[in-house]
């Protein structure tokens, strides 16, 4: 049987969207030529730790060989020149939400969440930050996985 990236992903989208590399799939640039048997997953420093990577290696079963590359540096401007030059794109990139208006204007390179079953998870989520992740045409391009808590101190 050959597994394509979107039988991959939308058999596991239900599954992963409850751990942290589910919520992390936000994206998923569909680079030209992929077999969807060798995945690269892009994260920047902090992004998963060890154990994720452990789990998420672990659930594809040996099936998918899921190669986690720490970007380091200026992890959005490398994905959005990556995405522009429309090579070596990853399968799966990690967006933080503060950054998801950047990725939006290239909605028509990753794939509709929606067409994955992210609708079914909609109400796990605040109605905000769901809509964070859809560009202007209704693509769902990104994926929450928490709303950033933030504290402020005065001294």
């Amino acid at each position: 049987m050959r597994l394509s990236r979107r039988g991959l992903l939308r058999a596991g989208l239900g599954t992963t969207a409850a751990t942290a590399l589910g919520g992390l799939a936000s994206g998923c640039a569909v680079p030209t030529g992929s077999t969807g048997r060798n995945m690269v997953l892009w994260y920047w420093d902090g992004g998963l730790g060890d154990t994720v990577l452990k789990q998420a290696r672990k659930r594809f079963d040996g099936s998918v060989a899921l190669r986690a590359v720490k970007i380091g540096g200026y992890y959005r401007s490398k994905l959005i020149t990556t995405m522009a030059g429309r090579a070596h794109i990853p399968d799966i990139a990690g967006l933080k939400g503060e950054d998801m208006a950047s990725y939006l204007p290239d909605a028509d390179q990753f794939v509709d969440l929606r067409t994955l079953g992210a609708e079914k998870l909609r109400h796990r989520y605040l109605a905000w930050k769901w809509e964070q992740g859809h560009a202007a045409d209704g693509r769902m391009v990104g994926f929450p996985i928490d709303c950033g808590p933030v504290a402020h101190y005065y001294q």
